[in-house]
């Protein structure tokens, strides 16, 4: 006699191996984690830009201070730098965004 357990078959729409959640249910916990992680990207964009915007108006503002010399110089070299930095995060912002939109679910 053969002692061999016969292996049950698997519908293809039933769960994984035998999980009670199939793959188009949407009760399946990864679309909660999936729309959480959405909810926290957003807060974070939003507060970004926030700051992004500040920072800007800062810099605008202080081309405006009349001041010469080395310290000058240097003083707008940075700002300058920053507002780079600044748009590079803000292109940064956009590629997580997309990023988070065009994996997981609903």
């Amino acid at each position: 006699m053969n002692a061999l357990p016969i292996p049950q078959s698997y519908s293809p729409w039933s769960g994984l191996a035998g999980n009670t959640v199939t793959p188009f249910d949407s009760s399946c916990p990864c679309h909660a984690a999936v729309q959480s992680s959405r909810d926290l990207i957003a807060v974070a964009v939003r507060s970004t830009e926030a700051a992004i915007e500040r920072a800007a108006t800062a810099i605008a503002q202080s081309r405006d201070i009349s001041w010469q010399g080395h310290a000058a110089t240097l003083f707008r070299m940075r700002l300058d730098s920053v507002a780079r930095e600044a748009a590079a995060l803000s292109d940064e912002i956009d590629a997580t965004i997309r990023i988070s939109l065009s994996a997981g679910a609903p």
